[in-house]
C-alpha cells in the first residue's frame, strides 16, 4: 500500500487492468469498475488480447494467474490482487486508504482475495484459453478445502433453518434435526464415493458438489423467509422442487467441465433420493 495516497491523485486513462476473460467473474466486475469510472473502456484488457510487449513485460506471468495486474501505462511499478483493486476503489472511496493501513483488516482483505481468486473457476466453471496466457491459477489445496468446508457449513445452516420453517406449515417436531438428516446423508454418501473412486479429481470434483451444494440451500431462503408470514405447505414444496431442478442442472454442466462421465450425475441424485426416502420412512412412516 506504499505510496497510495500520491498515486491515487492519478487519471484513470493511466492504468490499465489485465483481466483474466475466461472468468466471468471478473469479466463482471472489471465492467463495473468501467461503469463506475475508475477506468477508461479501452483500458481493460482481457489476457487474450494483451499481445503490447510495453504491458507484457510489466508483468509477472505467474503472479498474474493469481492476482489481477494493474499495469501503469507510464511505466510505474504493476499492482497486484487486493493493492490493485483497493487502488481503483480508493478513486470514489478514498478512506480505505486509511482503512487497508490497519494490521487486521489487510490480512482479512488479503485472505478474502486468495479464497476467491484460487476458487473462481470452481464458483463459475471457465474453460483455459487455447491460444494466448494461460491464467488460470494453479490448484491450491488449502483454499480447495476452505472453500468446501465453508460451503457445507453455510449449507447446514441453511438447511437447518428450512427444517426450523417446517414446524410452521407441517406437523412435524424437531424439524431442523430431521431435515439436516434427510438432506445432508446424500452428499455425505456422494464424497465418499468420489473420495474412493475419483483418484484425480476428488477435490475438483468436491469443490463443485459445494457450489451446486451452495445454489440449492440459497433457493430455500425465500421459502424460508415466506413461511414466516404464510403457512402453507406449497412454499416448502415449491422451495424444493426448484432447488432440486437446479442442483440436477448444475450438476449435469459441472460435470461435463469437468469431462467426467454423466454416470456421477446419475449416482449422485440416487444418493440423495434413496437417503431422503429412507430417512422419511423411519422419521414418519
Amino acid at each position: 500500500m506504499n505510496n497510495l495516497e500520491t498515486e491515487i491523485m492519478e487519471t484513470a486513462n493511466q492504468k490499465a487492468i489485465i483481466y483474466d476473460d475466461n472468468c466471468p467473474m471478473c469479466s463482471l466486475y472489471t465492467q463495473g469498475f468501467v461503469r463506475w469510472g475508475l477506468l477508461e473502456p479501452q483500458n481493460r484488457i482481457p489476457f487474450s488480447q494483451a499481445e503490447s510487449a510495453d504491458i507484457l513485460s510489466q508483468l509477472n506471468s505467474d503472479k498474474a494467474r493469481h492476482e489481477i495486474p494493474l499495469v501503469d501505462l507510464a511505466g510505474g511499478p504493476t499492482r497486484y490482487g487486493p493493492d490493485a483493486l483497493l487502488y481503483l476503489l480508493s478513486q470514489k472511496i478514498p478512506y480505505l486508504i486509511n482503512l487497508v493501513k490497519i494490521p487486521a483488516v489487510q490480512v482479512a482483505i488479503n485472505g478474502l482475495y486468495h479464497f476467491i481468486s484460487y476458487n473462481r473457476r470452481v464458483i463459475i466453471p471457465a474453460n483455459n484459453t487455447v491460444s494466448g496466457f494461460n491464467c488460470a491459477p494453479d490448484f491450491n489445496r488449502k483454499y480447495r478445502l476452505r472453500f468446501i468446508y465453508i460451503a457445507v457449513l453455510i449449507a447446514g445452516l441453511l438447511t437447518y433453518a428450512f427444517g426450523a420453517s417446517l414446524e410452521n406449515t407441517l406437523p412435524i417436531g424437531n424439524g431442523s434435526f430431521k431435515m439436516l438428516l434427510i438432506a445432508g446423508s446424500g452428499w455425505v454418501v456422494q464424497i465418499i464415493l468420489a473420495l474412493v473412486f475419483l483418484k484425480q479429481k476428488q477435490l475438483e470434483y468436491m469443490g463443485q458438489l459445494a457450489v451446486i451444494m451452495l445454489l440449492g440451500v440459497f433457493v430455500l431462503v425465500p421459502g424460508i423467509l415466506l413461511s414466516t408470514i404464510w403457512a402453507s405447505p406449497v412454499v416448502p414444496l415449491v422451495s424444493v422442487i426448484f432447488s432440486s431442478g437446479l442442483m440436477v442442472h448444475q450438476h449435469i454442466f459441472r460435470i461435463l467441465h469437468l469431462q467426467l462421465s454423466q454416470s456421477w450425475t446419475w449416482l449422485w441424485f440416487i444418493s440423495l433420493q434413496s437417503t431422503a426416502a429412507a430417512w422419511v420412512y423411519y422419521f414418519f412412516l
